[in-house]
């Protein structure tokens, strides 16, 4: 029957335990970002030439295509900005 030891020596083999099992987590983890590596949050190299893909793509072919507005443009963006039906809280 086992007994309870609350500073006995079975801390030393819980520590062995916890250390072996981030060490295989940690392996498990690399493993994963190695092979898989966008389920860990890195762009891996296929998502890389998919990004590059979208921006040729949308890149201007054109130079008729401006970049920036208008001064025109720019006012009457402003104020329709302005105008809003939303009720205004005091």
């Amino acid at each position: 029957m086992l007994s309870f030891k609350p500073l006995g020596g079975n801390t030393v083999e819980i520590g062995w335990i916890m250390a072996g099992f981030f060490v295989f987590v940690s392996m498990v983890f690399v493993a994963v970002a190695l092979f898989l590596p966008e389920w860990v949050g890195i762009t891996g190299k296929k998502a890389k030439d998919i990004m590059a893909e979208h921006q040729e793509e949308s890149a201007p072919t054109g130079s008729s295509l401006s970049t920036q507005a208008s001064p025109a443009q720019t006012s009457s963006l402003a104020v329709s900005s302005e105008k809003t039906d939303a009720p205004k809280l005091n």
